[in-house]
């Protein structure tokens, strides 16, 4: 099969609005070239950047996605509707410019080696490695935990700072035995990693199909892991019960008005992870935290990314 690649040029915080946007669209698979992350990027702790040319034209706050849709796609449609959403970003609170560069023909092999090129093992916290599925890798210490995916579909490889964050909580408040809910799960790593971290049953949603079977994939990849229930639902509506931990690793728009619904779904003395939070949003979720009922625990950040740690208002 063959493939075209649309472009978009965006900005550092719209990026994964951009990204949500090309998916729903169709896109089989994203890739991002950011300045922002690569004049902040640290090669101590992930090696030497393998980007495209793009790179060194992207200055200040510019970010390009790459997405790629099939050859039966209908460019036409898509193309139409990305333009006019593009010229909504603003009224969404992005600033910047947001705009369809181009449209490009690639080949199978072309795109199979364009992805390969961009990941490479990744020891993302102290415990847990990301692993693409075809490189050979070995645990470097006994304590290291190895989470394999096929990054292809790029719903969170584990290198964005949003799961970075999210994993280091994660690490922050298991114990073992835990029941979690993943809210928005996207590959499935932070589902696979709270497993690994010892939460005894998780289960995780998410609304895209394409998510759920791809989330699903990447479980299969992992066979030591078990007691994941991957489920197609915007999270609440689908899970039942009540857990010990709740993550939602997702926009502050959706975030905010789930907040009532994830104290509900809150076992006593049980904590709630949120990430996908830029520096701008952080005042009006601080105040939707507080009205829902919740106090914040632990307040993460990482260039400017942030995730919290939530618990019940003390009484």
């Amino acid at each position: 099969m063959n493939w075209f690649k649309i472009s978009v040029e965006t900005t550092h915080e719209a990026v994964e609005a951009v990204s949500n946007l090309l998916i729903e669209q169709g896109a089989q698979g994203v890739e991002i070239e950011d300045a922002f992350e690569l004049d902040h990027y640290d090669p101590d702790a992930f090696g030497e950047v393998t980007g495209g040319k793009k790179y060194t034209e992207l200055t200040g706050t510019q970010a390009l996605v790459n997405a790629y849709f099939p050859e039966t796609a209908l460019l036409p449609e898509i193309t139409s509707q990305l333009k006019l959403h593009l010229a909504q970003f603003s009224s969404y609170g992005f600033s910047g410019m947001h705009q369809l560069l181009e449209t490009t023909a690639i080949n199978e092999e072309d795109w199979n080696t364009s992805w390969k090129k961009y990941y490479h093992p990744v020891r993302l916290t102290r415990f847990v490695t990301v692993v693409p599925d075809w490189e050979d890798y070995a645990p470097e210490t006994r304590d290291e935990l190895v989470i394999r995916l096929d990054p292809g579909m790029a719903f969170g490889t584990g290198t964005h700072p949003t799961t970075r964050l999210m994993i280091q909580a994660l690490e922050l408040v298991l114990r073992g035995g835990e029941t979690v809910f993943d809210i928005g799960t996207g590959s499935g790593i932070l589902a696979i990693a709270a497993r690994l971290l010892g939460a005894a049953n998780v289960a995780a949603f998410d609304i895209d199909e394409v998510a759920v079977r791809q989330a699903k994939e990447n479980l299969a990849r992992n066979p030591a892991v078990d007691e994941v229930v991957i489920a197609q639902g915007a999270g609440f509506e689908t899970a039942s019960g009540t857990a010990d931990v709740i993550v939602a690793n997702i926009l502050a728009e959706i975030i905010v008005p789930l907040l009532p619904e994830m104290r509900e779904h809150l076992n006593p003395d049980g904590r709630i992870l949120l990430s996908g939070i830029i520096d701008s949003k952080v005042p009006a979720l601080e105040e939707a935290i507080s009205s829902a009922g919740l106090a914040v625990e632990e307040h993460l950040s990482w260039l400017d990314w942030n995730g919290f740690l939530l618990k019940e208002k003390e009484a």
